[in-house]
């Protein structure tokens, strides 16, 4: 991931070409994970990460409840959540947005007025 806050984000083009360089030299995710101390990607870590990790998925509920868990949890102030939805349609991109303001944004609110953060 780049964060790219301004100016041309092609200045970074030698940073990509030096990732896809180390992709095929040493490998995918896998290799990364235990490089860092981290798990292997599997399809039971995978559930684990839904259930009590750090993936946040599922309904506006359940984004909801995870997202005010760890806000409160961690006594954050702001949480920024990055979404991967790349390879879905469009239209299911902007439905996923839509649901995020409209129902899960409103409801982190008021879980967290309730519970309140102690920052």
């Amino acid at each position: 991931m780049l964060a790219i806050i301004g100016g041309r984000p092609q200045r970074f083009d030698d940073h990509v070409d030096l990732y896809h360089r180390a992709l095929a030299q040493y490998g995918v995710v896998a290799a990364l994970a235990e490089e860092r101390g981290s798990y292997k990607p599997d399809r039971a870590r995978f559930a684990r990460e839904l259930d009590q990790g750090a993936l946040v998925v599922g309904s506006p509920e359940t984004v909801a409840w995870k997202t005010a868990k760890m806000a409160r949890d961690l006594r954050l102030s702001r949480f920024d959540l990055k979404y991967d939805i790349t390879h879905l349609p469009r239209e299911t991109r902007a439905r996923t947005i839509e649901l995020l303001g409209s129902e899960v944004a409103p409801r982190v609110r008021e879980r967290l007025a309730k519970e309140p953060t102690h920052v």
